[in-house]
């Protein structure tokens, strides 16, 4: 699953901007102004209504409806005058409304659109460190509530500082990009990738136990010494080195990653 498309679970979750507030404010307001246009109308047909009674009621109320043949031009006249009048206001207030609306519409999607990039670090199109905590939050209590298994891993591509001194940084973004392009190959679609640092990302998967996802991870390491044997970027090779947590009930977002942060570096050590 795309970040864009996985983000819709979890945007409810994350802060909106105050200007994603503020549009959202308008176009509710737009609403109340619409209400009251249609008051108006309702208004304007009840006062027509009462000015017609006002003049037949009492002639009804004598057996006869006679109105001099004087005045009629001129009741007409103003009628007609009064109903174009009041639909011309109404149409053009409806025009500038739909305008309006559209605008804000337009400024809504374009503010919602930068909201929702914002939680995507553009080199390399995973979720960054902002979704992590409403995403993990989230995910958790799902596990709770179904009492399901979820396991995190944190994985750092080993001496990535020297492939950036020694190529450049242009050869470490290919680097890395093609590190995830290789995890998402491995991995689940519904497995949440996020860059938790420079070279490192965390990687939450759900409905999964340690021991499934060791094999995941075994899997991945796999594709990457598959990749290491012809690789598309010259006198480079990718090595990672992983530490898997598993949720227990009870346990928090921080202390769920301190604990797959520790065993990512235990196995460094042992690769080093």
């Amino acid at each position: 699953m795309e970040p864009t498309a996985r983000l819709s679970s979890i945007q409810d979750d994350i802060p909106v901007s105050s200007e994603v507030r503020e549009l959202e404010s308008k176009l509710e307001a737009l609403d109340g102004r619409d209400l009251y246009l249609w008051s108006v109308a309702v208004l304007v047909a009840v006062i027509v209504s009462a000015g017609f009674l006002a003049l037949a009621v009492p002639q009804l109320r004598s057996g006869t409806f006679e109105v001099s043949t004087r005045y009629l031009p001129a009741l007409f006249f103003g009628f007609v005058v009064l109903v174009i009048l009041v639909n011309l206001y109404l149409l053009e207030q409806r025009l500038g409304l739909k305008r309006s609306r559209l605008e804000l519409i337009r400024q809504l999607i374009r503010s919602e659109a930068a909201e929702l990039m914002a939680q995507i670090d553009p080199l390399t199109e995973t979720f960054n460190r902002r979704c992590l905590e409403p995403l993990l939050t989230k995910e958790l209590a799902t596990a709770e509530r179904r009492q399901s298994a979820l396991t995190v891993a944190m994985i750092d591509l080993d001496d990535f500082r020297t492939i950036n001194n020694k190529h450049g940084h242009s050869v470490g973004d290919r680097v890395l990009k093609t590190a995830v392009d290789i995890m998402r190959r491995t991995l689940r679609a519904s497995d949440s990738i996020v860059r938790y640092g420079g070279d490192e990302f965390l990687v939450v998967m759900t409905d999964t136990n340690a021991q499934q996802g060791a094999c995941a991870i075994q899997r991945l390491l796999g594709n990457v010494v598959r990749w290491n044997q012809s690789p598309e970027i010259p006198d480079v090779i990718i090595s990672l080195s992983v530490g898997l947590a598993e949720y227990r009930s009870g346990v928090t977002v921080g202390e769920l990653i301190d604990e797959a942060d520790r065993k990512m570096y235990e196995t460094k050590k042992q690769n080093a």
